[in-house]
């Protein structure tokens, strides 16, 4: 009888050892795929900022093209070639910054 207590016991203690381990991995796994989801939207997200900044980059660089030469048409005076090298300066920082960005998605 005693026996029989003691192997009741331990398949008890086993069946809920193994119950508790398998809502404890079931647990894990809902939670990895949503850590996973939630990395998911921020990569999205990511992406959505620096594709939208390029495309501000690409509407600044176009802005200071239009400036440029506006002010060489109107001024018309040696002071437009230097707007024109500053905005030059410009352009070549906003390249490269829009470059650095597109390298960074391309990076994920």
């Amino acid at each position: 009888m005693l026996l029989l207590l003691l192997f009741l016991f331990l398949f008890l203690f086993l069946f809920l050892f193994l119950f508790l381990l398998f809502f404890l991995l079931l647990f894990l796994y809902v939670l990895v795929l949503a850590l996973a989801f939630v990395m998911f939207l921020l990569l999205l997200v990511v992406v959505g900022v620096v594709v939208v900044h390029s495309k501000h980059c690409v509407y600044f660089t176009r802005l200071i093209w239009w400036q440029s030469g506006l002010q060489e048409s109107i001024l018309n005076i040696p002071s437009s070639f230097l707007a024109l090298f500053f905005s030059g300066l410009r352009l070549r920082a906003i390249a490269m910054y829009c470059e650095v960005n597109l390298r960074a998605v391309a990076f994920f």
